[in-house]
């Protein structure tokens, strides 16, 4: 496909999706010069969901030829690709 603007229209059409994110973050610190053998340290773990499009206007403009992306009714999206028969 070469047309950004039906790559976009489709894209807004498909709808978004929840991505989740966790991000892990560590932190260490050592003690005094008289202690030098103590440490700390600490871990923390977050889960952030972010909203993205279910099919980006990227993907549909890199489609192989014969391949598509299709909305039915309801909302389902499906890709596909039609067969080349040879006899």
């Amino acid at each position: 496909m070469e047309d950004i603007d039906t790559a976009q229209w489709f894209a807004e059409k498909a709808g978004t999706t929840a991505i989740q994110n966790i991000v892990v973050s560590s932190s260490t610190s050592t003690g005094t010069e008289a202690h030098v053998g103590e440490f700390s340290g600490s871990v923390s773990r977050s889960m952030q969901l972010e909203k993205a499009p279910l099919i980006p206007p990227e993907l549909i403009m890199q489609l192989p030829n014969l391949q598509y992306f299709l909305r039915i009714s309801g909302g389902s999206v499906y890709q596909g690709r039609i067969p080349i028969i040879q006899g």
